[in-house]
């Protein structure tokens, strides 16, 4: 009676989170004589679904306003038109709106349409976490869901392991979704003749792809294309990859792993995979090359044998570590099995890793990872700042929390949580960050390429007995940024890849409608060229000429950002020059916005 999903007519709706108005949705429904036969929030804003799709017929846009309505700054950069249309809906469905954190998934079926659609809506607040990942190869499509990234990778994975897809990595994953609908058509006799993805507004999401590899392997052309020791492997792949097919740019990954050393391969083949968001490709499809790259790394560290600086432990052979041979042997650690939390240092990954940094252990390679959390929580300290460690897969929450001096670097996304009162170290994320990254923070430096959720750095100081507090981010935020922040730099330069390895600037640096909400010291850095922040954005906030001792300081910081992403930054006396947009620009001064807080608490309201 109280299990999900709840279901009407035609309508079906699950839920993760809570809602704290049970009774203003319960009047609601009752207006229309709607009973719920079960009492929990779920059943009622399941009936308030079945009542606006069934028996209103609200279109789309208008149903996720209804459940999650636009406020404050968010309506107010609406069109007219669009603000005049969601400002109507409120007069009407605001009061009944749920409240408090909250996630539903809805499914809805249209016998008359012959449609099968997927509503995803969350609370304005963005308090609930989602990932969702689009796939489209021109014959499948797939769009799905889940909380946390490392569910919608194994469902990813699953369906590749079927055949049902060609890639099982996602061309499209959206870690912030305030509203998407996912639509299937089919005809009469129940086959699939169409599909779309539109966003909160009804407008279409474009998923991109390429051409994939050929079902039929082709043999590949060798010739003046191969690799030799005289080659650098980042600048010959990338060269030749426009012009590949896909047996081409495999075999010469084959042929790299031949004639260097194991360490040697994988830092190559670790550089393809965390440039390859860059390159020219050839059209062909990024997630089918990627997918090709990794596949190559879990290759090699699956062949790892006890010599050439490198030691392999499993699940069935944690017993048998031992403390390293030298400083600089690299433990490599098959993550598949690891329980994914817990306090068993011989069945928990993360505890796993900090009993062996305990032994001696410096140089860690974590391959395989399927949402454990807490790698690389806690360690280091004292004389361990050589400790370096690298995560292959999709590690869980609290990546890097309590951070004590470690280099930790994620070849991919991370998730929520991560870098959670981090003292001192290096975080280097090659993709997004979920929700409250760097939450209490007390210093070190956060390198990220994508882009943040919401809610980073919240109550965070730049301890004076450590290294200072410093978060570098190539990509954006969204909402409540630094809220409360009692100290650190923040750099935000809203720069993204686009499908074609272009580097592109987003419409404006920041996404959300708060910054720096309540806090009392610190700073963020906007690049900003075009002045796209509103000044309702940073209403709570003053902002400060950039002197010359600033902008050293924040070109030193752009050149290292530029080579830990290849991002191409150069510097050229007083000024930065990077390809952006397709055009080689100057980075100066002005194009940034200096951004410090009142001390006020103006922005919570």
């Amino acid at each position: 009676m109280n299990s999900h999903p709840f279901a009407e007519l035609h309508t079906a709706l699950t839920h993760n989170g809570e809602t704290t108005n049970y009774r203003t949705m319960l009047n609601r429904v009752t207006q229309f004589n709607l009973t719920p036969l079960a009492q929990t929030d779920t059943a009622v804003a399941s009936l308030k679904l079945h009542l606006l799709s069934q028996y209103l017929h609200y279109p789309f846009d208008v149903l996720v306003e209804s459940f999650s309505p636009t406020t404050g700054w968010n309506l107010n950069r609406l069109s007219p038109e669009l603000k005049e249309r969601f400002e109507r809906i409120q007069e009407v469905e605001l009061e009944s709106a749920p409240d408090g954190p909250y996630q539903y998934l809805c499914g809805r079926i249209d016998p008359y349409h012959r449609v099968i659609e997927r509503l995803d809506i969350i609370d304005p607040s963005l308090l609930r976490p989602n990932v969702a990942m689009l796939y489209d190869d021109g014959e499948n499509f797939v769009s799905i869901i889940c909380s946390e990234k490392q569910g919608s990778d194994a469902g990813l994975q699953e369906l590749y392991r079927l055949g049902l897809i060609r890639s099982d990595i996602a061309p499209l994953i959206l870690t912030v979704n305030p509203g998407m609908l996912s639509r299937v058509y089919y005809d009469e006799k129940g086959r699939v003749t169409g599909h779309e993805v539109l966003d909160k507004f009804g407008t279409k999401i474009d998923i991109p792809h390429g051409t994939f590899p050929s079902l039929t392997p082709t043999p590949s052309s060798k010739g003046d294309e191969k690799i030799d020791s005289e080659s650098d492997p980042s600048t010959f792949f990338q060269d030749r990859l426009p012009r590949w097919n896909f047996a081409e740019f495999e075999v010469s990954l084959k042929e790299m792993t031949k004639y260097l050393l194991p360490l040697k391969s994988l830092e190559e083949l670790s550089k393809v995979n965390d440039q390859l968001a860059g390159w020219n490709i050839g059209g062909k499809d990024r997630g089918a090359l990627m997918h090709i790259v990794r596949d190559h790394i879990d290759s090699l560290l699956d062949h790892v044998k006890d010599e050439n600086g490198m030691f392999r432990v499993t699940l069935e052979n944690v017993r048998k570590l031992k403390q390293p041979e030298d400083p600089k042997q690299m433990l490599v650690v098959d993550a598949r099995g690891f329980k994914p939390e817990g306090i068993d240092p011989l069945s928990v990954l993360s505890c796993f890793l900090d009993h062996a940094h305990r032994m001696g252990w410096r140089r860690f390679t974590v391959y395989r990872v399927e949402g454990q959390r807490g790698i690389g929580m806690g360690m280091g300290s004292g004389n361990t700042w050589d400790t370096i460690m690298d995560v292959y897969g999709s590690p869980g929450e609290y990546c890097g929390a309590f951070n004590m001096g470690v280099l930790l670097r994620v070849h991919g996304h991370a998730q929520n949580f991560t870098g959670m009162v981090m003292h001192s170290g290096t975080l280097e994320i090659h993709g997004d960050v979920g929700k409250v990254p760097g939450y209490s923070a007390k210093g070190g430096t956060f390198n990220i390429l994508g882009n943040v959720v919401d809610r980073g750095w919240v109550c965070s100081v730049s301890d004076p007995r450590g290294p200072g507090l410093q978060v570098n981010i190539v990509g954006t935020a969204y909402e409540h940024l630094c809220q409360a922040l009692m100290g650190g730099s923040v750099m935000m330069l809203g720069l993204y890849w686009g499908n074609d390895g272009t580097l592109r600037r987003m419409d404006s640096p920041y996404q959300g409608g708060k910054i720096l909400a309540g806090a009392s010291a610190g700073e963020i850095l906007f690049y900003d060229p075009k002045g796209r922040l509103d000044e309702a954005q940073v209403k709570s906030c003053m902002a400060k000429p950039i002197d010359d001792s600033k902008w050293e300081e924040m070109m030193e910081r752009l050149v290292g950002l530029g080579k830990i992403f290849y991002l191409g930054f150069s510097r050229k006396n007083r000024h930065i020059t990077a390809h952006i947009d397709g055009e080689l620009q100057d980075i100066t001064p002005e194009n940034f916005r200096w951004i410090l807080p009142r001390g006020e608490l103006e922005g919570y309201h």
